[in-house]
């Protein structure tokens, strides 16, 4: 899925320690819960104690593979809708042949 790249931010009292500061770190999102929480793979190294930046990471589109589905349902609908016809409408694509029908006026 979608992703989250984190880059924390020690406070000030922290760099003056001497203690090392944590590295970007990238987290699988597995379910986004609403616009203020999110459930991701693994936790963090680090804790989040602090305002951290972040980029929010797109899961890349499979072009060809939507492309395949939606062919494919596309074959699927059309082969139902030959399994549903009847009458002079079943089996028409064949035959190249036209139906036409007017309505009679009943007087």
């Amino acid at each position: 899925g979608d992703a989250i790249l984190a880059t924390p931010t020690a406070p000030s009292s922290s760099k003056s320690t001497g203690i090392a500061q944590p590295q970007e770190e990238m987290r699988i999102l597995t379910m986004i819960l609403s616009d203020n929480s999110a459930s991701i793979s693994t936790p963090f190294t680090y804790d989040l104690r602090y305002p951290t930046s972040y980029s929010y990471i797109c899961k890349p589109r499979d072009v060809q593979a939507e492309r395949q589905r939606k062919q494919q349902q596309h074959h699927l609908e059309k082969e139902e809708d030959q399994k549903v016809a009847f009458g002079t409408y079943y089996g028409n694509e064949s035959k190249n042949e036209v139906v036409y029908r007017e309505k009679n006026r009943a007087w």
